[in-house]
């Protein structure tokens, strides 16, 4: 089963790349980079839609944390 995860992964990154060669040149990296961090938050909202247990929200603390994630990824690949 993980093995199955890891090739979704690899796709994923290759669908990226293939993404990234798409985009318009005027589309700058930290647009891109943006982009990219948000789809990432609405498939984890998506994906939670699948659990079995009852979705929990996260409290403002722990949503502070993910905008800090969310913030330092996008800079980390402008």
């Amino acid at each position: 089963m993980l093995s199955i995860l890891a090739i979704i992964g690899i796709i994923g990154f290759a669908g990226r790349d293939l993404a990234t060669r798409a985009a318009p040149v005027s589309l700058g990296t930290l647009s891109l980079g943006l982009y990219g961090f948000l789809s990432i938050v609405a498939a984890g909202l998506l994906f939670s839609a699948w659990e079995v247990a009852p979705f929990v929200k996260p409290g403002v603390a722990v949503s502070f944390y993910l905008l800090g994630a969310v913030l330092t990824g996008v800079a980390a690949y402008s």
